[in-house]
């Protein structure tokens, strides 16, 4: 045997025996969870920071100050034009509109009492239109004697 022979031969007893896998100091063996190859879609997700603002933002404003008794939609809800955001509700208004009908009211009142005075002194014109027409007919009659 050559001595290229020799060293490969003594290698492989080397590695036979164990001898070349402890002199280079081998770990014991790790264990591993096995699992089988499957073809599924990957779906790819990433997490960004970022600032979001609406295509569209109007500015609203009520035509009266008052408080906002019932909210009819949420910030970042999708509204139609005629939608009703809100419903105020305004007691000062409330109070101005209770007292405008108790003015019509006495108002109303106040021209039936009106139609009645009318008609009261219609009744008494008519009166003393027939009291004059009686009046003349004695006229005429005391004449004629």
């Amino acid at each position: 045997m050559s001595l290229g022979t020799k060293s490969a031969v003594h290698f492989g007893r080397m590695v036979v025996c164990g001898v070349f896998a402890t002199s280079l100091g081998a770990q014991e063996a790790t264990p591993v969870r096995v699992v089988e190859v499957a073809k599924q879609p990957v779906v790819r997700t990433t997490t960004q920071p970022a600032t979001v603002k609406a295509f569209y933002s109007a500015e609203i404003y009520a035509k009266v100050d008052g408080y906002i008794a019932e909210t009819n939609v949420d910030i970042g809800d999708s509204v139609e034009q005629g939608d009703v955001l809100a419903t105020i509700d305004v007691p000062e208004l409330e109070k101005q509109s209770a007292v405008r009908a108790a003015q019509v009211a006495s108002a109303e009142a106040s021209e039936a009492s009106g139609r009645a005075g009318v008609k009261l002194a219609e009744a008494e014109f008519a009166d003393a239109r027939a009291g004059v027409i009686e009046a003349q007919a004695q006229i005429a009659a005391a004449e004629a004697m």
